[in-house]
């Protein structure tokens, strides 16, 4: 749940019901992601799927704070990854792009392993995702100074006591100005 760690959630193909049908033709699948601006609230952006007889793994992490899917999908023998933004089914999103203009998606990573468990292929991704991170953009080279007025106002803020403390903050060096609670009332 949001502001807690994640567990792990393993699950069998046939848990999800995408075992091939008698006949070879019928597709099945299963959808899951988040909607919304808490990017983690039920599940993370992640999924691993592991060939027990081989022990194989493949991996995909999705690098977006912000509303995502991804989906198995099964017909015959075959199991299909995919993934990114919301859609219009599952997060009611839709971009439309003239000719001549362009959209960038998210960044995926993907890796695959042969051994080592959940645990080698997780370090995999994450490891990408820090240098893919660590690239994105120089103005985030260093952590900014923010200021958070909750503990000062604690959830009513008002225009009175917000320039109250901008004013007691103001030359101190902080970046931001975050007003973190009162949305609610």
């Amino acid at each position: 749940v949001w502001s807690m760690e994640g567990r792990l959630e393993t699950n069998t193909i046939e848990d999800f019901q995408l075992e091939p049908s008698w006949g070879g033709h019928a597709v099945r699948s299963e959808r899951f992601g988040q909607v919304g601006s808490m990017a983690v609230n039920h599940y993370f952006p992640y999924l691993a799927i592991e060939d027990t007889q081989n022990d194989i793994f493949w991996g995909v992490q999705l690098a977006h704070n912000a509303s995502w899917q991804m989906e198995l999908y099964r017909k015959d023998d075959g199991l299909s990854i995919s993934g990114g933004l919301a859609d219009r089914e599952f997060g009611h999103w839709i971009k439309q792009i003239a000719v001549g203009e362009q959209f960038i998606t998210p960044n995926a990573i993907l890796s695959v392993c042969k051994g080592g468990g959940i645990d080698k292929i997780s370090q995999r991704l994450t490891s990408e995702g820090n240098r893919l991170f660590d690239n994105e953009v120089d103005r985030e080279s260093s952590l900014p100074i923010i200021f958070n007025e909750y503990c000062t106002t604690w959830g009513c803020p008002s225009h009175d006591n917000i320039m109250g403390i901008l004013n007691a903050i103001k030359g101190k060096g902080f970046e931001y100005f975050v007003i973190d609670c009162g949305w609610y009332k």
